[in-house]
């Protein structure tokens, strides 16, 4: 079972990568668009909490369509795996991960290349960087709360 999480309002899962693994396995895949569409929606409320236009404005259901449907064009997969890195990149600066803690976007794209032939491997890189997200901005709120950040949440 997951770890959910309330971050500034935001109701987010830190999810094992065992699980994760296993429910692909299990459902042949179709985990994937599950998990795809619940992480793209996260990464959307949190960056419409933090007013980050870039994130607030993302879709998860597009995101979907774009790996599901999207093959028969052959580019929209590419796109939504190439800006979903990169909305896990801008969450974790929104967030304050420092940047060598962040997610690398080349090497998350390029697991999804492998993973496109393989075992979708991008899964558990994005998602072991989305759980060190959420884990950094509830301590941070704790710690904001306690007073540690000169200054009370929103």
């Amino acid at each position: 079972m997951a770890e959910q999480l309330e971050v500034e309002g935001v109701r987010v899962k830190v999810r094992s990568l065992w699980v994760c693994a296993l429910l692909l396995l299990v459902t042949i895949g179709i985990y994937y668009l599950f998990w795809y569409y619940m992480i793209k929606r996260e990464l959307r409320d949190f960056g419409a909490r933090r007013g980050v236009q870039d994130l607030s404005r993302i879709s998860p259901g597009m995101g979907v369509l774009a790996m599901t449907l999207g093959w028969y064009i052959i580019v929209p997969p590419f796109v939504s795996a190439w800006r979903t890195v990169r909305h896990v990149k801008l969450a974790q600066e929104a967030a304050g991960v420092q940047p060598h803690e962040g997610v690398n976007h080349t090497l998350g794209f390029l697991m999804f290349i492998v993973g496109f032939a393989l075992l979708p491997i991008e899964v558990f890189y994005i998602q072991s960087h989305m759980n060190r997200l959420w884990r950094h901005a509830r301590l941070e709120v704790d710690k904001a709360a306690a007073g540690m950040r000169g200054f009370a949440p929103a």
